[in-house]
């Protein structure tokens, strides 16, 4: 079950902070939202990479009031590594997910490789 494969990952990673990319109409990607606020997550939820204005600035949706938000010092600075939970909702195109993934690395050049970071998650084979 998705959800409580999210619910494992916020307890056992203890992420800085959480990225749920998604449809803002979908309901299931809004309770992927709620699990993570209430696991007290400063947690975001983005539509695609161009939410992402800065590692300053995020554009995101509060899915109570539905309403669009502009927050500023999202990404914490002064928490080295900054461990970053992205999930999405199950209708959400993998090329999303992969345009927020680049659009963090980009500001976290010295960051470890997308693949290096995937592969503890990658079904043995």
């Amino acid at each position: 079950d998705a959800t409580l494969s999210l619910i494992d990952s916020v307890r056992d990673a203890s992420p800085t902070v959480a990225l749920i990319v998604g449809g803002y109409n979908s309901s299931n990607t809004s309770h992927l939202v709620e699990l993570c606020e209430e696991a007290g997550l400063p947690t975001y939820f983005v539509r695609d990479a161009d939410e992402l204005a800065s590692p300053e600035e995020i554009h995101h949706f509060d899915w109570r009031t539905k309403t669009n938000l502009v927050s500023t010092d999202w990404l914490p600075q002064d928490h080295q590594p900054v461990d970053v939970l992205l999930t999405a909702g199950a209708s959400c195109p993998d090329a999303l997910l992969d345009g927020v993934i680049q659009r963090l690395l980009e500001w976290f050049p010295e960051a470890r490789s997308v693949d290096d970071a995937l592969t503890p998650f990658m079904a043995e084979g």
